[in-house]
């Protein structure tokens, strides 16, 4: 079976669930320090942790293995602590590239162990994901395109120069995590299409599954000021369909939402009999909310993590899969700020109906 069709596979399930807030977790709870809010520094041999950096990923990753056992769960996707673990990241903080492509592989092997090795002892099915950011600031609205009219032609665009660009730029780190030996790649709260487009054609170019997950706006607006719809159509034709699906992160549900309000709504062409429902929307196959309610610039001046309320939390992510028809959306875990209480409390709220 190829990887592509192994992940795929997962999707028999009902509901897969991933894990929360790593950063957020690690520095907050656990109390290791992150220099950049970079979770792969822990692997790095250079790392003033040692041993007890990596016991504390280990540790997170056998707490969500216990929990997918404790759920029930069937499926699971396990990402790996590599969100800031490519070379501009890197080089900012003065890592050489082969210890930085030494932690990118590292990370697969750790997550199978520490996750993986329980997951399978359980019978619970899963896949290791490489986890990929963006290659700036992920919150960054100063490329903003303003609205100038009604659909997508009025959203945003992107150029083939700059998508080649970010794609020679993503090729390095997917590289070095599939050599890890990762079951497929996540690119993780990204901002503006042409990164996207970018990061899955390296992702083709090496035969590695890629998933693509957006960060949205309180108005329901990628970063870059695209629609979600726009964004997703837009990666469709640019790659030939390859992601095997999309999903929110980094984001509350209650703008998440928003990008599902006619106003920022593509409609294109329905699928099935509900043809009210856009193709886009039904590519939809995960989220992973932020536990607080704030905004992101808000949540950049804010010094006391914001956990939010677990319970209401899982009651607005259902909410807002029965607002927008986005019935795909099977993979449910957490972003900053949460922890296995608010993801148990997704999960159990999405199989209870």
């Amino acid at each position: 079976m190829s990887r592509r069709n192994g992940c795929r596979h997962l999707f028999d399930a009902r509901a897969i669930i991933t894990d929360g807030g790593i950063e957020t977790t690690l520095m907050c709870e656990y109390h290791v320090p992150l220099p950049a809010f970079s979770a792969y520094t822990l692997l790095l041999r250079s790392s003033h942790n040692g041993a007890a950096g990596l016991a504390a990923l280990s540790r997170y990753y056998q707490s969500y293995a216990a929990l997918a056992k404790s759920v029930g769960a069937a499926a699971a996707v396990w990402e790996t602590p590599t969100w800031k673990a490519s070379p501009r990241w890197g080089a900012l903080m003065g890592v050489p590239e082969a210890e930085l492509a030494e932690a990118n592989a590292a990370s697969v092997h750790l997550v199978r162990h520490s996750a993986g090795d329980p997951c399978s002892a359980s019978g619970v099915q899963y896949r290791v994901s490489g986890d990929v950011g963006p290659r700036g600031d992920c919150y960054d609205r100063s490329g903003r395109l303003v609205r100038r009219g009604s659909g997508s032609s009025a959203l945003c665009w992107y150029s083939e120069p700059e998508a080649d660009e970010l794609a020679r730029y993503h090729a390095a780190q997917i590289g070095w995590l599939a050599e890890g030996g990762c079951d497929l790649v996540t690119g993780m709260t990204m901002p503006g299409v042409a990164e996207c487009v970018g990061l899955a054609r390296a992702a083709r170019s090496v035969g590695a599954p890629v998933v693509i997950s957006f960060t949205l706006e309180e108005d329901g607006l990628l970063p870059c000021g695209a629609s979600l719809g726009h964004a997703i159509n837009t990666i469709e034709q640019a790659t030939s369909s390859y992601p095997l699906y999309y999903m929110l992160n980094c984001v509350h549900p209650t703008h998440a939402s928003l990008a599902f309000a006619s106003h920022n709504v593509d409609y294109g062409t329905g699928t099935g009999t509900d043809t009210s429902v856009p193709m886009w929307v039904t590519r939809l196959g995960g989220f992973r909310p932020n536990s607080s309610s704030m905004t992101h610039s808000e949540l950049e001046t804010c010094y006391v993590l914001d956990r939010g309320d677990p319970e209401v939390l899982a009651r607005q992510c259902k909410e807002m899969v029965t607002l927008s028809g986005a019935s795909g959306m099977k993979v449910w875990g957490g972003c900053c700020g949460t922890n296995a209480s608010h993801v148990e409390a997704i999960f159990r709220a999405q199989v209870s109906s």
